[in-house]
């Protein structure tokens, strides 16, 4: 099996190949975007999230999602075909959990896609304590490629890659907040410099491992 780690969302719904019977769980999923572009792709798709008002709404739009988080006994084992983490595991207490969770649910063959801020990414190290990938005390847990690779082979995950995402949300706002904490007054990053960011920062990423 192969288990890349990238960024998903409804947008990159056709990143995820079609595997197995097409039976994918959304950890996370929030109001169900990502979950319901997925179904028009013809996946059979469900759900879990923490908050009822995200659930309610995935309900009313006759998503299977389910209130909660990992470990969910409920869920038979091997019963699905990819397990999508969508900039939820770091919002977790406890990762190592999840990611047994997440593997005991997977069918053989099956795909684990995670999306989180990686420590060692460009923004992280060129921002350093304002960078927006912090954003305490929201996250948790902050991952490394090393310390990810390690929590995934843990649980015995292979072929673990890791991909970049150009989002220039991370840049401009770690930007911002350096410029606050310095007493200077915000202005917005020139579009133009921080693709060029970006474009380095995805270069560096592509694949690790």
């Amino acid at each position: 099996p192969v288990w890349p780690l990238w960024r998903l969302d409804a947008r990159h719904a056709e990143v995820v190949p079609w595997t197995g019977r097409g039976r994918l769980f959304d950890f996370g999923c929030g109001g169900g975007a990502f979950l319901l572009a997925m179904r028009q792709l013809g996946w059979t798709v469900s759900g879990a999230d923490l908050s009822p008002q995200a659930v309610a709404a995935c309900q009313r739009a006759g998503l299977d999602v389910r209130q909660g988080t990992f470990p969910m006994p409920s869920l038979a084992p091997e019963s699905f075909d990819v397990v999508t983490m969508r900039h939820s595991l770091e919002h977790t207490p406890q990762p190592r959990q999840i990611i047994a969770e997440a593997r005991r649910i997977l069918a053989p063959g099956g795909l684990l896609f995670i999306g989180v801020p990686l420590f060692d990414s460009w923004a992280s190290q060129w921002f350093g304590p304002d960078s927006f990938s912090l954003d305490l005390p929201r996250r948790l847990n902050h991952f490394t490629r090393h310390s990810m690779t390690r929590l995934l082979a843990s649980q015995g995950f292979t072929r673990i890659r890791f991909f970049g995402s150009r989002r220039r949300s991370a840049w401009t706002r770690s930007h911002e907040l350096r410029r606050k904490r310095l007493g200077r007054r915000p202005f917005p990053l020139p579009s133009l410099a921080a693709r060029a960011l970006e474009a380095l920062a995805a270069a560096t990423l592509h694949p690790s491992h």
